[in-house]
């Protein structure tokens, strides 16, 4: 392989193949970036096992081939060069890479490219346009209700086909708290079969920062998500088919429930509220009152070694529930998933759930259900055990 490459061309794409070399791994293929120069074209290949990364650059190539560099030293190598062409011969002799810029001279160990393990590239035969800045916000929406405990079962988002044509429902549970997004789009409608598939936490964390908000393409084969950009840049991974939560539990679980309290709160008022009551509890003491009383919301807090502390919000409040308490941590960041001005809290008891949702369309088909918390004379307090996946 002889080829001329520029640093600029190619640095964002040696970022993202190093990032899924696995350094401390005794495997040699997974701590590769691969390099393979084919016309005018270099390939800049890596992956982790799981995720697969395949981006395509112009070069000047007056050879081709493929070799295997250590993923994390090479591109920090590239990143510390000036701007400009760099020149890669690969070496048979000494079976090493040498790169040139100017007076600069390395000589880079490679693997052998026997090694090599194909990844799967894009299918070209059956794929939906998106955009890439509403698949990333997805998910930032739904990322925290995701757990990350690899042991977890629940640590997936699922995405199936929604009970009405042309929309997709996405959701997912973390400790008592269910959120779901509905999207409206044909094409992920019909690329998605009748039981939908689940996402892997730990594929979400990548994809947010791989992802930017251009158009991007997506299929799926061989129970894999291929996702390719403007860039010719390709990622894949795995997705899971198994048993899974039914959204339509949760939902006709808080919809059967009757005499419904309602209250409309300004979004940023009552974070900041929560943010300034949050300075005065502890890792023991973490919930918080929730009163109504005339168009007002008064919360408090309290913990044995920070004292007490009380704030009011003028409100609407339709209702009759005088009283609810929430896990103050859960709450706020509940709330800083909504873009609205006003959020809107649906309860239906004291110790049933409560739905969250925007007050504008920016929020449109974005909702929270969640649980408020039962305090006992015995324990301080404990999260409501009432299973809101089981239908009453």
């Amino acid at each position: 392989m002889k080829i001329i490459i520029n640093k600029e061309d190619v640095i964002k794409g040696l970022q993202k193949a190093a990032n899924l070399t696995l350094q401390k791994t005794g495997t040699t293929f997974l701590k590769s970036i691969w390099l393979r120069a084919i016309g005018k074209e270099l390939k800049i290949m890596a992956t982790d096992s799981k995720i697969e990364f395949i981006g395509t650059y112009p070069v000047k190539c007056e050879k081709e081939g493929l070799v295997g560099v250590n993923g994390k030293n090479f591109y920090e190598l590239i990143k510390k060069l000036p701007p400009g062409e760099i020149s890669l011969t690969f070496d048979e002799k000494s079976e090493s890479l040498l790169l040139e810029q100017g007076y600069r001279k390395y000589r880079i160990l490679t693997y052998d490219s026997s090694w090599f393990k194909e990844l799967m590239d894009f299918p070209e035969d059956n794929f939906i346009l998106w955009e890439g800045g509403e698949f990333k916000d997805l998910i930032d929406r739904m990322l925290y209700f995701i757990p990350d405990e690899i042991s977890d079962e629940n640590r997936y988002l699922k995405l199936e086909r929604y009970k009405e044509e042309n929309k997709v429902v996405a959701y997912a549970l973390k400790l008592h708290t269910f959120a779901l997004k509905v999207i409206e789009h044909d094409g992920l409608y019909k690329l998605i079969d009748n039981d939908g598939f689940l996402i892997d936490r730990i594929f979400l964390v990548e994809l947010k920062k791989w992802l930017d908000n251009d158009e991007i393409y997506i299929s799926i084969a061989n129970n894999r998500m291929f996702i390719k950009n403007k860039s010719n840049e390709r990622i894949s991974f795995p997705l899971v088919y198994k048993e899974f939560l039914n959204y339509n539990t949760f939902l006709e679980s808080y919809e059967s429930r009757e005499n419904k309290s309602k209250l409309i709160v300004d979004r940023n008022e009552l974070k900041d509220t929560l943010e300034r009551l949050y300075i005065f509890v502890s890792d023991i003491d973490q919930i918080a009152y929730f009163m109504f009383n005339n168009g007002e919301l008064m919360i408090y807090v309290e913990s044995y070694d920070k004292g007490e502390a009380t704030e009011s919000i003028l409100v609407e409040y339709n209702g009759n529930l005088e009283k609810i308490t929430f896990l103050i941590k859960r709450i706020r960041d509940i709330i800083d998933h909504f873009y609205s001005k006003e959020i809107v809290m649906e309860f239906t008891h004291s110790e049933g759930p409560c739905k969250i949702i925007g007050a504008e369309d920016i929020d449109k088909d974005y909702l929270v259900i969640t649980m408020p918390i039962k305090v006992s004379d015995e324990i301080y307090y404990e999260d409501e055990y009432e299973d809101i996946s089981e239908e009453e």
